[in-house]
């Protein structure tokens, strides 16, 4: 199993290395209850057993990862602020200004949809 310090380690940009960085760090403040746990060589973030959100440094950007259920509901909004969409992501280019407030309503939307889940993935539709 790899560790938050080995997955920082694959990134070779310093530049992209510090931008992700400040998002994990950012979600760690701001959900301190919240597990961050190295699977799929990224760092995921869990509260109660569930899966809320990931994070995936890539060459030309970081993906925001999630579910299929979620993205469904937030693609308008994620592409309104400028983000290329995946059915489970989204891309912020490493040059962007991260938009955190985005960030923030995703994960509310998460933790909200989840309360009564005794799950780790949302249910399929």
């Amino acid at each position: 199993m790899a560790t938050y310090e080995e997955v920082l380690d694959k990134i070779a940009n310093e530049k992209h290395r510090e931008y992700f960085e400040a998002v994990i760090a950012w979600v760690q403040e701001n959900y301190p209850k919240f597990n961050m746990a190295i699977k799929w060589s990224q760092p995921l973030f869990e509260f109660n057993n569930s899966f809320i959100i990931g994070f995936t440094a890539n060459k030309h950007h970081l993906s925001v990862t999630s579910e299929k259920g979620l993205m469904a509901q937030v693609n308008d909004k994620v592409e309104a602020a400028g983000y290329a969409t995946t059915a489970m992501s989204y891309k912020v280019p490493w040059d962007a200004k991260f938009n955190y407030d985005l960030l923030d309503e995703l994960i509310q939307i998460q933790l909200n949809d989840k309360k009564d889940l005794n799950r780790y993935w949302r249910q399929p539709k």
